[in-house]
């Protein structure tokens, strides 16, 4: 097969790593090696390199001078910070989105639901599809820099999500919740949006946690390899 153009492997290698990263394929602390990667993508170390610096801008990567990157582990209180972030971005962004939703965005909002609900026996079905339903609203809201911040948080902390989603499964509290939040939202109340949206992260947040606390072992990697 032959190999991608340099720019192409580039994006093709920060897409393949930054993807297995979110998934807990790449488990916090685990080293990447660019020859093993370089190797499965067909394509040279040179852009599995630069695309593991610019995964460590996105603060998914750590690189380790003269050794090189491990997927980054974040401690518990930077998971409890980053859902907090969230928390408070996700907001300001619901409440613009209020204003600029139209009846068709409510009907893609319901549909994001449904496909929710459709994909609760498929973990990574499911997860894309919670994704989705989040991206969308906040997108609505036009606020482009805030939403480049909510996916920043968030994929921070997705690989923790993952892990709780892998052993508990998608629990049955989520699926009401994003049912309410269609419903309130649909009102247009923004003291009642902010405070349905905050409430939904930091409910996630506090299940996390609780799972993380309970581990000893929280680290993604530890688990995940004692489960194997």
């Amino acid at each position: 097969m032959p190999r991608l153009p340099n720019s192409k492997a580039q994006q093709a290698a920060h897409a393949f790593i930054r993807q297995k990263i979110l998934d807990g394929d790449y488990t916090g602390g685990s080293w990447l090696k660019p020859q093993d990667i370089a190797k499965e993508l067909n394509v040279s170390r040179m852009p599995v390199r630069e695309a593991l610096r610019g995964l460590e801008m996105e603060g998914l990567v750590t690189m380790r001078p003269n050794r090189g990157a491990i997927v980054t582990e974040l401690s518990m209180a930077d998971v409890d910070d980053l859902f907090e972030m969230r928390a408070n971005l996700e907001v300001l962004a619901a409440i613009s989105a209020l204003e600029a939703r139209t009846s068709e965005a409510m009907k893609e909002i319901e549909r994001l639901r449904e496909a929710m609900d459709s994909a609760r026996t498929d973990t990574r079905a499911w997860v894309a599809s919670h994704n989705a339903f989040h991206d969308y609203i906040s997108a609505i809201s036009g606020r482009k820099r805030l939403v480049m911040e909510i996916e920043r948080a968030r994929a921070l902390i997705q690989p923790y999500i993952r892990l709780y989603i892998d052993v508990y499964g998608t629990p049955e509290l989520p699926a009401y919740e994003h049912s309410e939040l269609v419903r309130i939202f649909q009102v247009g109340d923004a003291g009642a949006v902010a405070a349905a949206f905050r409430s939904h992260i930091m409910e996630a947040r506090d299940r996390v946690l609780k799972f993380l606390k309970q581990h000893n072992d929280y680290r993604t990697g530890m688990l995940r390899r004692q489960r194997k």
